[in-house]
């Protein structure tokens, strides 16, 4: 496009995207490898503490500690009850998913309408890990 002067609009918009696309690039670089040192000036409240990445491995770990040891003794159960025993091994392990993910599915939205987002995920995540 040109303007009624003649100049070529949008060549400065171009060259401050390009500048902005490296500016956030940059930014993802650093946010990869960082985690917040209290010794830095500069404080990101976006970034992660060692402890709150330990706490997420641990999470994913406890979330799917019990399925792997429960599973990967396919070879004990085999032996012990018969090859059967894949089919009931795995029902055991699956089954009770479906109903709970047939209740979030009804109630969950009017859950979170009700008693906020927050309040609960804090109290599905509290009755999954203690049951």
């Amino acid at each position: 496009m040109t303007s009624d002067n003649g100049t070529v609009e949008g060549l400065g918009q171009g060259r401050r995207a390009m500048e902005h696309s490296k500016l956030l690039e940059e930014e993802d670089a650093t946010a990869i490898t960082h985690l917040r040192d209290d010794d830095e000036e500069e404080h990101h409240d976006d970034d992660a503490t060692l402890w709150e990445v330990l706490l997420f491995l641990s999470c994913g770990m406890g979330a799917s500690l019990c399925y792997t040891a429960t599973l990967s003794s396919l070879v004990y159960f085999k032996a012990e009850y018969g090859p059967a025993s894949f089919v009931y091994l795995n029902l055991a392990v699956f089954f009770p998913l479906l109903p709970v993910s047939v209740a979030q599915a009804k109630w969950d939205h009017e859950h979170d309408i009700q008693y906020g987002s927050g309040a609960t995920f804090l109290f599905r995540g509290v009755v999954g890990f203690a049951v």
